[in-house]
């Protein structure tokens, strides 16, 4: 079975376009006082190619502040982090909480973990790819033995949803 793989874009890269080739994109909205400059390109391509079939979801992620409780619906939230700030930053984390491992060049076992970030783009990715149109090198997700729909399932999206096909990392 194949891995769903996905590219994790904020301000610093290029705004998504149509070259994107993966049924899955992390775009970042905020970090709670300020907007992501590629926020309106990046939601906007999201909900038309999740709308069209193109992307079967998408995570729209923030940078975590101390006021991360008013800036989020709790429903579908994921966390992100490597094994040690997870462990420091957030050692008690709700029952059930799906996270995103960041684990550049290798693979970390993590209670939770439903994807991990395996490459930044800088020969990490051993074998996998380490990046894809328009953005170039950049950081790469896996949800390893996941379809991409199994991947929106294990996040709490699924095809009945009436909202976006999003979750919020």
């Amino acid at each position: 079975m194949a891995d769903t793989l996905g590219v994790d874009v904020s301000k610093w890269q290029v705004g998504v376009n149509d070259s994107y080739p993966y049924p899955v994109l992390c775009i970042r909205s905020n970090d709670g006082t300020h907007r992501d400059r590629r926020w309106v390109n990046n939601y906007g391509w999201c909900l038309r190619n999740a709308d069209s079939g193109r992307l079967t979801f998408f995570i729209v992620y923030f940078v975590w502040r101390p006021n991360w409780q008013q800036e989020v619906d709790t429903a579908k939230v994921i966390g992100y982090g490597d094994a040690g700030d997870l462990n420091s930053v957030w050692p008690r984390k709700p029952p059930g909480v799906r996270l995103v491992v960041a684990a550049c060049g290798n693979n970390p076992p993590y209670p939770g973990k439903v994807a991990h970030q395996y490459t930044d783009g800088c020969g990490y990715g051993g074998g996998l790819t380490e990046g894809a149109p328009p953005f170039g090198r950049r950081d790469m997700n896996s949800a390893d033995g996941l379809t991409a729909v199994e991947f929106a399932r294990a996040c709490g999206v699924t095809a009945t949803d009436s909202v976006p096909n999003e979750v919020v990392l």
